[in-house]
C-alpha cells in the first residue's frame, strides 16, 4: 500500500481517480467531494487560503481509503469543516487497518511537515481513536433530512400542519419549473442569481460561484426549482446533489409576498424534494443548526425546514491537537 497527496497527483492521474470505482461507487454519493464543488468551495471561501491536504491510500494502483481536506492557516479541515474518511475496504477489517494506520502516520507526518497544529473531523470512530487523548472541542449539529425511499404521500403526510394550506394554493397559483442538465437554461439560472441579489440587497458573492454551480446543473449535480407569481419570478431553491443525496444548497423568495402570508417557498422546496425522489436519489439533506447557534435568523431557517420531516439525526464535531 502507499498513501499519496492528492494535490500531487498528475492530471492523467486525477483523472483516473475520478473515474475509478472507488470515486464513483464510494465518494461520488455525496455532492462534498464532487470536482465542481471543491471550485466552488475555493471561489467562495477564497482560492488562495485554502490549500489541498487530501490524502488517498492505495493497494496497488487501486484507490481504497481518502481523507479529503482542503486546510488553511494551521487547522486541518475541509474548508473549516470536519474532515471525514471514504473507505471502500469497510467489509475487510484486516486490510482497511492496514490502510488506516498508514493515514494516519502519512497524516502525522505531513501535519508536522507544514505546520498544522489542530485538526477537525466528524464522529469517525478511528479518528477519534487515534485523537481521543488530544481532543480540545467537542460540537454538536442538529440535522434534518428526509428518506426519499418513503413515498410521496408519506412524505407529504410529515409536513407540518399549518405549511398544507400554504401548499395547496401555492400549488394552484404558483406554476413551478424545474431546470436541470435535461433543459438547462443559462438566461434562467442568470434570473434567479439576479433575484438573490435584489432580495439579499447586496452581491454576497462572485458571478465565478455562481457559474460554477450551473456548471454542477449541467453535468448533472444540481437542479433549480423556480416559481412564478403573475409570470413574475417569486420563488427558487437550488439543489445539489451526488449520485445518493442532495442537499438544500439557495432558497429565495419574494420578501414582500411572504409577508402577505404566500406559500413560495413551502411548495417550492417540496417540489424541489419531489425532483430529487423524482430521479432516484435517495435522501434529501435540508441542513444543520449548531447546538451553540445564537443567530436567531439561522434558527428560523431551520425551523421552517424542519416543518417537512420528522426526521431529524445529530452530528458531533471534533476539533484536536496533533
Amino acid at each position: 500500500m502507499k498513501a499519496r497527496l492528492l494535490e500531487a497527483f498528475t492530471p492523467q492521474e486525477l483523472d483516473a481517480f475520478y473515474n475509478s470505482i472507488f470515486f464513483r461507487s464510494y465518494v461520488s454519493g455525496t455532492y462534498d467531494y464532487l470536482p465542481l464543488n471543491i471550485e466552488y468551495k475555493k471561489e467562495y471561501c477564497g482560492d488562495n487560503d485554502y490549500k489541498n491536504t487530501s490524502i488517498i491510500v492505495f493497494e496497488g494502483d487501486e484507490p481504497i481509503v481518502a481523507l479529503f481536506a482542503y486546510s488553511a492557516g494551521t487547522t486541518f479541515s475541509f474548508f473549516n469543516e470536519p474532515v471525514n474518511i471514504v473507505s471502500s475496504v469497510s467489509d475487510n477489517r484486516d486490510k482497511e487497518a492496514k490502510a488506516l494506520s498508514l493515514l494516519f502516520s502519512s497524516l502525522k507526518e505531513f501535519a508536522a511537515k507544514n505546520n498544522y497544529s489542530t485538526i477537525i473531523f466528524n464522529n469517525n470512530v478511528h479518528l477519534l481513536s487515534v485523537f481521543f487523548s488530544k481532543l480540545t472541542q467537542t460540537d454538536l449539529r442538529f440535522e434534518a433530512y428526509l428518506d426519499l425511499l418513503e413515498s410521496k404521500e408519506i412524505i407529504k403526510a410529515g409536513v407540518r400542519k399549518s405549511y398544507k394550506s400554504l401548499i395547496n394554493w401555492s400549488e394552484k397559483n404558483i406554476p413551478t419549473q424545474v431546470i436541470s442538465h435535461k433543459n438547462p437554461n443559462y438566461e434562467q439560472f442568470i434570473s434567479f442569481r439576479d433575484f438573490h441579489r435584489h432580495t439579499s440587497g447586496r452581491i454576497t458573492r462572485s458571478d465565478k460561484s455562481w457559474d460554477l454551480q450551473y456548471q454542477s446543473l449541467l453535468n448533472n449535480e444540481a437542479y433549480l426549482v423556480l416559481g412564478y407569481y403573475n409570470n413574475k419570478l417569486a420563488s427558487g431553491t437550488l439543489v445539489t446533489h451526488g449520485k445518493k443525496n442532495a442537499y438544500y444548497c439557495v432558497g429565495v423568495y419574494d420578501r414582500e409576498l411572504m409577508a402577505a402570508d404566500i406559500g413560495l417557498a413551502h411548495n417550492n422546496l417540496l417540489r424541489a424534494i419531489y425532483h430529487a425522489k423524482d430521479i432516484g436519489l435517495e435522501e434529501f439533506n435540508l441542513g444543520n443548526l449548531p447546538q451553540t447557534n445564537t443567530d436567531a435568523k439561522e434558527a428560523r431557517i431551520f425551523y421552517f425546514k424542519t416543518g417537512f420531516t420528522k426526521l431529524m439525526r445529530t452530528h458531533t464535531i471534533f476539533t484536536a491537537t496533533f
